[in-house]
């Protein structure tokens, strides 16, 4: 007779050369068995502990008892595991992105509308761009080389072709040159003395003035006009 047994069977819980034949298939302790129909117990498979070894691009999965196989990365047209470089483009993308969305130049909101555009200027106004409007429009060194020292490109009024336009003659405010207007010249700084003498009775209007040592006061006349600053 044989071990206790959980069967899977025709009517019987016990195999003999008698019933072998009633039973077709049973597992004890040890396994799935099988009994021919003289009664012989053949093993069918057993127990065994599985486990896993991943790698970049595959994932191989090992068994204690039987043979080992290899689960490949998936591609395009059959499935498989995630490769590490597959991970790391899905990580990459942000979270809500959708590859469906069309940038729109002129969109002011919504996932069409493109941030921090650059200034393009005027050329980004055409429908079209040909080789004359990129000569008129675009600074290069070559042209920048052909300038006058100390000039802007450009014109003091009117339309027309841009000209050198040299500094000094760039125009300036009205409140810049009513300012510059009340400032003395240079070379009249020295010889020029404020002298109001309204309301004062008997004083006498300075209009000169300069510097000088004792010895040189000493010989000359003063006037009453001029303003004598003794030095040394």
């Amino acid at each position: 007779m044989q071990p206790p047994v959980i069967s899977i069977k025709k009517n019987t819980n016990t195999v003999t050369a008698s019933t072998a034949g009633e039973l077709d298939l049973f597992a004890d302790n040890d396994g799935l068995k099988t009994v021919d129909e003289s009664g012989n117990i053949t093993s069918v498979g057993g127990t065994t502990n599985l486990s896993n070894t991943p790698s970049a691009t595959q994932v191989v999965i090992e068994s204690s008892s039987g043979s080992d196989t290899t689960l490949a990365a998936a591609i395009s047209s059959l499935a498989g595991v995630m490769s590490a470089a597959d991970k790391t483009k899905l990580d990459g993308i942000q979270s809500g992105a959708e590859a469906n969305v069309n940038a729109d130049w002129n969109a002011l909101s919504g996932d069409a509308q493109i941030l921090n555009k650059p200034n393009l200027g005027v050329l980004a106004l055409l429908d079209q761009v040909d080789t004359a409007q990129i000569v008129n429009h675009a600074v290069t060194n070559q042209e920048l080389a052909t300038m006058n020292a100390n000039t802007v490109k450009g014109r003091l009024s009117g339309n027309g072709t841009a000209q050198d336009v040299a500094m000094s003659s760039l125009p300036i405010s009205t409140a810049t040159q009513t300012a510059l207007d009340l400032k003395l010249e240079a070379s009249d700084i020295a010889n020029k003395v404020s002298s109001d003498t309204t309301g004062v009775t008997g004083a006498d209007q300075i209009t000169n003035m300069f510097s000088l040592t004792q010895a040189e006061y000493d010989l000359i006349t003063p006037d009453s006009e001029t303003f004598y600053l003794i030095v040394g």
